[in-house]
C-alpha cells in the first residue's frame, strides 16, 4: 500500500497497547487509593510475574525500557462498577522487547489484586467485546513519532488454550482463564503507510492477571508466540 512507514517509529507507536486507557485510568484518586492502601494489607509485587527476555529466545532485544509509571488495566469505562481493591492493585510493566524492525514487538502489564476474588471481578469487567473498543480508541487517539494509526478492524481471536488445571503438562494449584484479541490498523506518516497488527493477550489466574501485548507490522503477529508466551505467564500467575 504505497511506500511503507519507517519501521522504529511504529514500533514506538505500537508500544502504547502495554497502556490501554493511558496512565491511571479507571483507577481511584490519589488521596482515595492512598487511604485504600493504608487500611487494607499490603499486596506482593506484581513484578515477580513479569517474563523477562530469555523467555522469548534468541535474537531478541530490548527496543525501549519499562515506562515510569503502569497504567491501569483496560479503560475507564471497563472500570465503572469497580471500587476499593479492584481498582487499587500491585502493578508492574516490563520493557518493549523486539525481534527485528518490523517486530513483532512483545509487552507485558501485571496485575496482583488483594485475594483471587477481586481479581474474578476485574477480570469479569474486562474479559468481554468492549475490550475490542478500548484497544482501537488507544490507537486511533495515540500519536507517537509522527505517526498516526487508522483502526480498521477489530474482533476477538481463539484464546491460547490454557483453561484448565495445567500448563504445558504442568499441574497448576489454580485454574487458569484467558482471552485474546487482535486491532488490525494502518499506520501512516508523511504520506507513507504501512498495515499493523496489536494482538492483546488477557491470562487470569488466581490473584492475578496480566495483559501481554504482541504487535508487528507487515505481518500479522505469530500465534505460537503468543501461546508460548502466555503459557509461561500462566505458570508464573499460578505458582
Amino acid at each position: 500500500m504505497g511506500r511503507a512507514v519507517p519501521l522504529r517509529p511504529v514500533a514506538v507507536g505500537l508500544a502504547v497497547l502495554g497502556a490501554v486507557g493511558g496512565p491511571g485510568a479507571g483507577a481511584l484518586p490519589p488521596a482515595q487509593a492512598a487511604g485504600l492502601a493504608a487500611k487494607a494489607p499490603a499486596i506482593p509485587s506484581a513484578a515477580p510475574l513479569l517474563i523477562g527476555r530469555s523467555a522469548l529466545g534468541p535474537g531478541w532485544t530490548v527496543s525501549a525500557a519499562a515506562p515510569r509509571s503502569v497504567a491501569s488495566l483496560a479503560c475507564p469505562q471497563l472500570h465503572a462498577r469497580l471500587s476499593g481493591a479492584a481498582v487499587a492493585p500491585s502493578a508492574a510493566a516490563s520493557p518493549t522487547f523486539a525481534d527485528g524492525s518490523s517486530g513483532p514487538f512483545v509487552t507485558q502489564t501485571a496485575y496482583r489484586y488483594a485475594s483471587a476474588t477481586v481479581a474474578a471481578r476485574v477480570w469479569r469487567a474486562v474479559d468481554r467485546s468492549a475490550l475490542e473498543r478500548c484497544l482501537a480508541r488507544t490507537l486511533t487517539e495515540g500519536t507517537s513519532a509522527g505517526v498516526s494509526f487508522q483502526v480498521t478492524g477489530a474482533r476477538r481471536l481463539a484464546a491460547p488454550a490454557l483453561r484448565g488445571p495445567s500448563v504445558g503438562g504442568r499441574r497448576l494449584p489454580v485454574a487458569v482463564e484467558d482471552a485474546r484479541f487482535r486491532i488490525a490498523a494502518v499506520g501512516s506518516s508523511g504520506g507513507a503507510q504501512t498495515d499493523v497488527w496489536l494482538d492483546a493477550v488477557l491470562v487470569h489466574a488466581g490473584p492475578a492477571i496480566s495483559e501481554l501485548a504482541v504487535s508487528s507490522a507487515v505481518t500479522v503477529p505469530p500465534a505460537r508466540l503468543e501461546e508460548r508466551l502466555a503459557r509461561a505467564i500462566a505458570a508464573r500467575s499460578a505458582s
